[in-house]
Protein backbone atom coordinates (compact mmCIF):
# COMPACT_ATOMS: atom_id res chain seq x y z
CA UNK A 1 0.00 0.00 0.00
CA UNK A 2 2.91 2.70 0.94
CA UNK A 3 4.87 1.31 -2.02
CA UNK A 4 1.88 1.98 -4.61
CA UNK A 5 1.55 5.29 -2.73
CA UNK A 6 5.06 6.26 -3.51
CA UNK A 7 5.26 5.08 -6.49
CA UNK A 8 1.76 7.39 -7.54
CA UNK A 9 3.05 10.38 -5.84
CA UNK A 10 6.75 9.88 -8.10
CA UNK A 11 4.72 9.78 -11.58
CA UNK A 12 2.47 13.17 -10.73
CA UNK A 13 5.84 14.51 -10.03
CA UNK A 14 7.40 13.20 -12.92
CA UNK A 15 4.78 14.33 -14.99
CA UNK A 16 4.44 17.56 -13.61
CA UNK A 17 8.12 17.97 -14.20
CA UNK A 18 8.36 16.91 -17.51
CA UNK A 19 5.11 19.47 -18.21
CA UNK A 20 6.97 22.59 -17.05
CA UNK A 21 10.06 21.37 -18.47
CA UNK A 22 8.39 21.02 -22.27
CA UNK A 23 6.48 24.63 -21.67
CA UNK A 24 9.40 26.20 -20.79
CA UNK A 25 11.29 25.21 -23.91
CA UNK A 26 8.19 26.33 -26.02
CA UNK A 27 9.10 29.61 -24.14
CA UNK A 28 12.49 29.64 -25.13
CA UNK A 29 11.69 28.23 -28.54
CA UNK A 30 8.84 31.46 -29.26
CA UNK A 31 11.60 33.88 -27.76
CA UNK A 32 14.55 32.53 -29.81
CA UNK A 33 12.39 32.67 -33.65
CA UNK A 34 11.34 36.22 -32.63
CA UNK A 35 14.91 37.43 -31.94
CA UNK A 36 15.71 35.25 -35.58
CA UNK A 37 13.09 37.58 -37.13
CA UNK A 38 14.00 40.33 -35.65
CA UNK A 39 17.81 39.80 -36.83
CA UNK A 40 16.62 39.12 -40.28
CA UNK A 41 14.76 42.20 -40.61
CA UNK A 42 11.11 40.39 -39.93
CA UNK A 43 9.99 42.84 -37.31
CA UNK A 44 6.07 42.50 -37.75
CA UNK A 45 6.77 38.91 -37.31
CA UNK A 46 9.01 39.61 -34.08
CA UNK A 47 6.65 41.61 -32.42
CA UNK A 48 3.97 39.43 -32.56
CA UNK A 49 6.43 36.85 -30.93
CA UNK A 50 7.28 39.06 -28.18
CA UNK A 51 3.57 39.72 -28.29
CA UNK A 52 2.59 36.01 -27.66
CA UNK A 53 5.36 36.03 -24.95
CA UNK A 54 3.83 38.63 -22.80
CA UNK A 55 0.11 37.22 -23.96
CA UNK A 56 1.19 33.45 -22.16
CA UNK A 57 2.51 35.22 -19.22
CA UNK A 58 6.52 35.33 -19.76
CA UNK A 59 7.17 39.08 -19.47
CA UNK A 60 10.42 39.74 -18.11
CA UNK A 61 12.73 43.01 -18.77
CA UNK A 62 14.26 41.66 -21.84
CA UNK A 63 11.07 40.81 -23.61
CA UNK A 64 9.99 44.31 -23.30
CA UNK A 65 12.85 45.80 -24.51
CA UNK A 66 13.60 43.59 -27.23
CA UNK A 67 9.61 44.24 -28.58
CA UNK A 68 10.50 48.11 -27.83
CA UNK A 69 13.41 47.88 -30.55
CA UNK A 70 11.37 45.89 -32.55
CA UNK A 71 8.66 49.18 -32.61
CA UNK A 72 11.20 51.37 -33.14
CA UNK A 73 12.60 49.44 -36.38
CA UNK A 74 9.02 49.34 -37.89
CA UNK A 75 8.12 53.00 -37.02
CA UNK A 76 5.94 52.88 -34.11
CA UNK A 77 7.87 54.86 -31.97
CA UNK A 78 5.02 55.39 -29.32
CA UNK A 79 4.66 51.56 -28.87
CA UNK A 80 8.52 51.30 -28.67
CA UNK A 81 8.45 54.38 -25.60
CA UNK A 82 5.92 52.42 -24.29
CA UNK A 83 7.45 49.52 -23.79
CA UNK A 84 10.98 50.85 -22.85
CA UNK A 85 9.01 52.06 -19.89
CA UNK A 86 8.16 48.78 -19.33
CA UNK A 87 11.11 47.23 -19.16
CA UNK A 88 12.52 50.43 -17.22
CA UNK A 89 10.47 49.09 -14.31
CA UNK A 90 11.80 45.76 -14.37
CA UNK A 91 15.61 46.76 -15.53
CA UNK A 92 16.22 50.25 -13.38
CA UNK A 93 19.38 50.27 -14.38
CA UNK A 94 20.18 49.28 -17.85
CA UNK A 95 22.24 51.68 -19.62
CA UNK A 96 21.01 50.20 -23.63
CA UNK A 97 17.24 50.55 -22.33
CA UNK A 98 17.79 54.15 -21.40
CA UNK A 99 19.78 55.13 -24.42
CA UNK A 100 16.78 53.53 -26.66
CA UNK A 101 14.96 55.42 -24.89
CA UNK A 102 16.11 58.94 -24.64
CA UNK A 103 16.65 57.79 -28.83
CA UNK A 104 13.08 57.11 -29.40
CA UNK A 105 11.74 60.41 -27.19
CA UNK A 106 13.97 62.61 -29.58
CA UNK A 107 12.93 60.94 -32.60
CA UNK A 108 9.09 61.76 -31.40
CA UNK A 109 7.74 64.26 -33.09
CA UNK A 110 4.74 65.38 -31.64
CA UNK A 111 6.38 65.12 -28.17
CA UNK A 112 4.82 66.69 -24.92
CA UNK A 113 7.44 67.70 -22.65
CA UNK A 114 7.55 66.25 -18.89
CA UNK A 115 6.50 68.22 -16.23
CA UNK A 116 8.48 67.60 -13.22
CA UNK A 117 6.58 68.14 -10.46
CA UNK A 118 8.35 69.11 -6.95
CA UNK A 119 8.39 65.42 -5.28
CA UNK A 120 9.66 64.27 -8.88
CA UNK A 121 12.52 66.36 -8.82
CA UNK A 122 12.96 65.81 -4.63
CA UNK A 123 12.97 62.18 -5.31
CA UNK A 124 15.17 62.09 -8.67
CA UNK A 125 17.21 59.03 -7.35
CA UNK A 126 13.67 56.79 -7.68
CA UNK A 127 13.95 55.98 -11.17
CA UNK A 128 16.54 54.46 -10.92
CA UNK A 129 16.02 51.59 -8.09
CA UNK A 130 14.30 48.33 -8.66
CA UNK A 131 11.26 47.88 -5.95
CA UNK A 132 13.11 44.98 -4.68
CA UNK A 133 16.10 47.19 -4.07
CA UNK A 134 13.99 49.46 -2.54
CA UNK A 135 12.31 46.90 -0.29
CA UNK A 136 15.90 45.80 0.76
CA UNK A 137 17.40 48.76 1.75
CA UNK A 138 14.39 49.78 3.76
CA UNK A 139 14.35 46.34 5.63
CA UNK A 140 18.24 46.48 6.37
CA UNK A 141 17.40 50.66 7.44
CA UNK A 142 14.40 49.40 9.71
CA UNK A 143 16.92 46.32 11.15
CA UNK A 144 19.53 48.95 11.90
CA UNK A 145 16.65 51.18 13.49
CA UNK A 146 15.96 48.90 15.85
CA UNK A 147 19.28 48.00 16.88
CA UNK A 148 19.81 51.33 17.77
CA UNK A 149 16.83 52.15 19.65
CA UNK A 150 17.69 48.65 21.55
CA UNK A 151 21.61 49.24 22.46
CA UNK A 152 20.13 53.25 23.15
CA UNK A 153 17.64 51.87 25.36
CA UNK A 154 20.17 49.89 27.84
CA UNK A 155 23.41 52.22 27.53
CA UNK A 156 22.38 55.90 26.78
CA UNK A 157 25.13 57.05 24.70
CA UNK A 158 25.37 60.62 22.92
CA UNK A 159 26.01 58.58 19.37
CA UNK A 160 22.91 56.39 19.51
CA UNK A 161 21.14 59.48 19.91
CA UNK A 162 22.65 60.98 17.03
CA UNK A 163 22.74 57.71 14.73
CA UNK A 164 19.07 57.20 15.57
CA UNK A 165 17.57 60.35 14.61
CA UNK A 166 19.73 60.41 11.09
CA UNK A 167 18.44 56.93 10.84
CA UNK A 168 14.92 58.50 11.36
CA UNK A 169 14.91 60.95 9.10
CA UNK A 170 16.59 58.19 5.84
CA UNK A 171 13.46 55.44 7.29
CA UNK A 172 10.98 58.38 6.48
CA UNK A 173 12.36 59.08 2.82
CA UNK A 174 12.85 55.75 2.04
Amino acid sequence: MKSSLIFVLFAVLLVLTVGVTAQDQQEEELFFRANQAYKEGRFQEAIEGYLSLIESGHANGNVYYNLGNAYIRSNQLGRAVLNYERARLLKPRDADLDFNLRYARERMRDVVPERRSVIDMTFFWLGSVSLRNLFWGFAVLNSLIWAVFTVRLFRRLEWTYYLSVILLILWIIV
